[in-house]
């Protein structure tokens, strides 16, 4: 099962390899009365073989209870009711406003140490739910429910129920998948409610009592339970429920975790604890109850995995601090997708050389209301100063950090935003979105342009701002109109830059593949985001599991899209680089140059192996690569050509 290269598309991309070699293990004529294959959704990659763990009591749902009238006796004389001396509504209100105060307290502290642990991301979560709980949407409405005769923990739970319903109503799956955030963040404060009362076995006790790693099997897993898992102790994850959005799955990544979602619940039910289980988090396959050949098979492929990850951690050692550089000394700049603080400072610890991407909406995320521009103005100061060479970078030139104006919309909605865009789109992934958001919120745009200025006039670091999700050359001239304006209003305020600031461009729909050599000639750089890029060449939506073959970058269609860019931009003397999934794949980073990328951007995690991968290569081999590739007239003969030149060993 091993020696076949992961998607890096999207996690759930099903390769036939991968299928064949575990189908090959099953004898014609055997038979296993309980073995049974189940089809979810890929979530986070790898294999995983082991015992199952049942976790019945996930989904972070608060207890189901009926909300209660104020007890209260008859008062003949007067035929009125009176309340009952018992009950107290002021005392009823305090221990909920405690109970909210020591909730967030400890997603604080949660939020904190997955910051460390995992990564500035993932903490956002914590901090999103902490935020959750300190919007008085929760309280106002359980103080209303206590006034009506509900005690604090009944209030609370009816209040989180309502707004959880809420978001389940919405059509954005995305949306849906927060109500879990409102539950689990509310489950918080239940607990301090419930002082002294009964509570069942955690997840995290759970699993320690088991004395051996597990595979959790569960409906759903909230936030709170997957962060507290770890490699040594949980195999992997298989759920009925979620998707490759959902938080759990966004968690199990970055930990290293394979999962797989959408399972349904007719499978999940037929396993118990301490059933054999394999899943495939790439593919999305589960076996329960295993041949012992496919057993065998599935321990081996996790036994290369564990191999690669230390093989990983000698890359680290070895190039972090390395130039991107082929054999024969070509440079192809290695940079970093960034987030925030903690990102721009890992970045900087692994070796990047810039920052191909600054993701300006996660700073934005679990807002209800938009930053002003004195506190973008800081947040962007904070990362810029975040981002510096640390002692082996010593005097060495530092490449610029390209700032994305805010991406917002389909698969990133921002709550700040929601009250512009009232109207529900039938199909987010075409509608406002990216750019066109910007610029049908103006306000929102000058204000996010003149905070960066500033903050670029402010720190001196080199920096670009790149414009998302562009189609048209009047896109292009909008947004830099609005760089001119911002520019000029802070010069009137005596904010000066020393040099302008390039804007460049994100090249994503076939829009601008097609008008690429207008744009090339008026926009200071490419972007080619690959992911979105491939969705829509193919047409086909990179979170749905049956299309996921086609949202693949090696498809010929896609593969010629990417050469129509890099030849774009080699007419004019604009250089072009790759930010997404594709950049961080060595194999792919490789093809990419061959095809003229001048810099790839990924993960901080993955720069060591691209910069290692690159320099076994010279650009000529590349370059002959890529153009037999080119030619290539499908996925399976693409991918032939890449395994056979540039071996998954890379």
């Amino acid at each position: 099962m091993s020696g076949k290269k992961e998607s890096v598309c999207t996690m759930n991309v099903q390769r036939d390899e991968r299928a064949t070699k575990r189908d090959a293990t099953v004898t014609p004529g055997d038979d296993h009365i309980n073995r049974r294959q189940g089809q979810g959704i890929g979530a986070s990659p790898g294999v995983a073989v082991g015992p199952v763990l049942l976790y019945r009591q996930a989904g972070g749902a608060l207890p189901s209870i009926q909300p209660i009238q104020r007890p209260a006796h008859t008062d003949p004389a007067a035929n009125r009711h009176t309340p009952n001396t018992g009950f107290d509504p002021a005392n009823e209100r305090a221990r909920l406003r405690k109970a909210l105060a020591a909730a967030v307290n400890d997603l604080r502290a949660l939020e904190a140490q997955v910051r460390t642990e995992i990564g500035a991301q993932e903490a956002g979560i914590f901090a999103s739910q902490a935020l959750m709980l300190e919007d008085p949407t929760i309280e106002e409405r359980a103080n209303e429910l206590i006034e009506a005769g509900a005690d604090a923990s009944v209030a609370l739970t009816q209040a989180t129920e309502e707004q959880a319903e809420l978001l389940l109503t919405l059509p954005d799956p995305l949306w849906q998948a927060r109500a879990a955030d409102v539950r689990d963040a509310a489950e918080r404060a239940f607990r301090w409610l419930a002082t002294g009362a009964t509570q069942s076995q955690s997840l995290a006790e759970r699993i320690a009592a088991m004395g051996a790693p597990v595979i959790v099997v569960a409906d759903d897993l909230t936030p709170s339970d997957t962060a507290h898992m770890r490699p040594d102790t949980v195999l992997g994850i298989a759920l009925a429920q979620g998707s490759t959005t959902a938080h759990a799955a966004i968690l199990a990544r970055a930990l290293g975790i394979p999962a797989v979602m959408g399972l349904g619940d007719a499978f999940i039910s037929r396993l118990a604890d301490g059933d054999t289980l394999i899943i495939d988090g790439a593919t999305g396959e589960v076996i329960a109850h295993p041949f012992a050949e496919q057993v065998v098979a599935a321990t081996a492929e996790m036994q290369t995995r564990q191999a690669q990850r230390t093989q990983q951690g000698r890359q680290t050692r070895a190039w972090r601090w390395a130039p991107g550089r082929m054999r024969d000394g070509v440079a192809v700049r290695v940079m970093a997708n960034i987030g925030g603080v903690a990102d721009a400072r890992a970045a900087a610890e692994a070796g990047a050389e810039g920052i191909g991407l600054l993701r300006t909406e996660f700073l934005f995320s679990g807002l209800a209301t938009l930053p002003t521009e004195n506190e973008q103005t800081e947040m962007y100061c904070d990362i810029l100063d975040a981002f510096r060479a640390p002692e082996p970078f010593a005097g060495r030139v530092r490449h610029p950090v390209i700032i994305r104006t805010l991406d917002a919309g389909a698969d990133k909605p921002l709550p700040a935003l929601a009250s512009l865009f009232a109207q529900t789109e039938a199909n987010p992934a075409l509608g406002v979105r990216g750019i066109r958001l910007s610029l049908a919120a103006p306000d929102v745009l000058a204000t996010q342009l003149r905070a960066i200025v500033r903050a670029v006039a402010r720190t001196g670091v080199q920096a670009r701002i790149m414009a998302p999700m562009i189609a048209t050359l009047e896109e292009l001239r909008a947004i830099r109109q609005a760089l001119r304006t911002a520019r000029d209003d802070l010069a009137r305020q005596g904010i000066r830059l020393a040099q302008a600031i390039p804007l460049g461009i994100m090249i994503e729909t076939p829009a601008a593949v097609f008008a690429c050599d207008d744009l090339a000639r008026e926009a200071a750089f490419f972007s080619i985001g690959a992911n979105d890029l491939t969705q829509y060449v193919m047409a086909a939506d990179r979170l749905n599991a049956q299309l996921a073959a086609l949202c693949d970058p090696l498809q010929p269609a896609v593969l010629r899209a990417i050469a129509m860019i890099t030849s774009a931009g080699q007419r004019v003397g604009r250089p072009v680089g790759v930010c997404g999934e594709m950049a961080g794949d060595p194999q792919l980073a490789l093809l990419l140059a061959g095809l003229g990328v001048h810099e790839v951007s990924m993960t901080p995690q993955r720069i060591p192996a691209v910069k290692e991968a690159l320099a076994r290569y010279t650009l000529a081999e590349a370059q002959a690569t890529a153009q037999r590739i080119l030619a290539a007239p499908t996925f399976t003969e693409a991918l032939a050509l890449l395994n056979m030149a540039f071996p998954n060993n890379t």
